[in-house]
């Protein structure tokens, strides 16, 4: 086992560079594929554990908007409304789905969905 105190120091200047890809692909269709920075596992009806690397949110249509955030503080209104959204090939959908993904998977999943809402429904003011 190594510790981080005997690794080899890095010149500064060869630090790699950040990833610059946001994970976030908008198709043409109007569909955003959010690639997770922490995929998740779940288990398939075959009780095969399944590695989730993406979701895919579709457009929200008049329906969806039963469950749209009316603030952009409520966050787990945002939640539903994402899960609602979300077009899984996974064997768990849903909240179900979510209630798994990291906080920071969460986090850009919400922008994806209110990048979705025209700014008066979460703001309260005309767009």
């Amino acid at each position: 086992m190594r510790f981080a105190s005997e690794e080899p120091a890095t010149p500064e200047g060869d630090q790699p560079e950040p990833a610059q890809d946001t994970g976030i692909e908008k198709l043409s269709d109007g569909r955003v594929v959010v690639t997770l920075r922490w995929p998740i596992t779940v288990r398939s009806k075959a009780n095969k554990e399944e590695l989730v690397h993406s979701l895919t949110l579709r457009r929200p249509v008049g329906k969806d908007m039963k469950k749209a955030p009316k603030d952009k503080d409520q966050a787990y209104q945002m939640l539903e409304f994402a899960a609602q959204l979300v077009e899984a090939e996974s064997p768990v959908v849903g909240l179900a789905l979510l209630d798994r993904c990291d906080l920071e998977d969460i986090a850009r999943l919400s922008e994806v969905v209110a990048g979705f809402l025209p700014g008066g429904l979460l703001t309260g003011q005309a767009s």
